[in-house]
């Protein structure tokens, strides 16, 4: 190693530097001989360098073998060490490029990195099951119910007129009747009544309610009372049906006289059959027969129609009667008897002899 420093030394003394001539006096023939020197001293370095790795490999690898005791072998390592630039032999010593290198490849490469990370989108956000939603969908649901009872107040809070509190207690009224409830029908029907006292057809249901609990002469006091307070079509009509109910004939008429355009057909028909137990045949009649007007398919009106056109001796007119109650009407056996005789003994009278 002392030869090898020693040559080191004389190599450097060697380049040591020289002060140039002045340029006004260099010539051309001398700037060429110093190019020739140049390139002679570079390749001496090269060779010089070539030896130096060359005996420092050498020394490494018989140090190796020593440590080993001689039982590995290495190859040359010059020819692996060839040198490609002639800057890689500059340094004095050879170890320090071979450590340096990785150090700039990483102080080169990690500033790009920096800018590919900056450059590069962050990252997407993964989505979560149970993330919350936003706002903007929240916001809906929560107001939709406090909507809803909004409207649920002010519908609370807006109160009935009442007349219309009064229809609406009747319907409910109408509803526990229908279900066979009549005392909570019945006061229903008198809330109604304390809310439109006018209301003419509560206070018919009522009384008819009160009559199908065989309150029959308090319902009548409730209609008559009412009627004398403001006259009322319905409540004369509502009073001759019960009136006909109790056998009370004439009573019955008058307060169904009453009725006037308020009458239906089953009026009608009812006033016709206390007209004739009346024997008044002929009032009775013209009230079947308007019954009949409206409804002409009713056996049993036919058959009292029939039996006041006989009373008259209207016998053709009783016949045609009794034949039509017999196609359209379903009687009990006795009377079915009743009309065929009535029509076998007319057919028999009608036969030629």
């Amino acid at each position: 190693m002392s030869a090898i420093n020693q040559m080191l030394r004389d190599l450097d003394a060697r380049n040591a530097p020289q002060t140039p001539p002045a340029p006004a006096l260099e010539t051309a023939g001398d700037r060429h001989t110093g190019k020739r020197g140049r390139i002679t001293i570079t390749l001496i370095l090269l060779g010089l360098g070539v030896v130096i790795a060359g005996g420092f490999f050498a020394m490494k690898d018989r140090a190796g073998q020593r440590e080993t005791g001689g039982s590995m072998r290495h190859p040359a390592p010059v020819a692996a060490l060839t040198p490609k630039a002639p800057a890689a032999v500059v340094p004095v010593q050879p170890i320090k490029p071979m450590v340096s290198a990785p150090v700039v490849v990483s102080s080169v490469q990690a500033p790009s990195a920096v800018v590919a990370s900056k450059l590069a989108p962050p990252p997407a956000m993964p989505k979560l099951a149970n993330a919350p939603r936003p706002p903007a969908l929240i916001l809906p649901k929560v107001s939709a119910p406090v909507a809803s009872h909004a409207s649920e107040v002010i519908k609370d809070n807006v109160e009935l007129s009442p007349s219309a509190a009064a229809q609406q207690l009747q319907d409910e009224a109408n509803a526990l009747r229908r279900e066979g409830k009549l005392d909570a029908a019945r006061r229903k029907y008198r809330d109604a009544l304390e809310r439109n006292p006018g209301l003419s057809s509560a206070r018919v249901q009522l009384a008819e309610t009160m009559h199908a609990q065989g309150e029959t002469e308090a319902a009548l006091t409730l209609l008559k009372a009412a009627y004398n307070q403001q006259p009322d079509p319905e409540l004369a009509v509502a009073s001759g049906r019960m009136l006909a109910s109790r056998g009370q004939r004439a009573e019955a008429l008058i307060w169904l006289a009453r009725g006037g355009a308020a009458l239906r057909p089953a009026d009608h028909a009812l006033s016709a059959a206390l007209l004739a137990q009346e024997q008044r045949y002929d009032e009775a009649i013209r009230a079947y027969q308007t019954a009949l007007s409206a409804d002409p398919h009713k056996g049993g009106w036919l058959l009292g129609l029939g039996l006041a056109l006989e009373a008259t001796g209207r016998r053709e007119e009783a016949q045609m009667a009794y034949q039509q109650a017999q196609a359209w009407g379903e009687f009990k056996p006795e009377v079915v008897k009743f009309l065929n005789e009535r029509v076998s003994t007319e057919n028999r009278s009608a036969a030629p002899r």
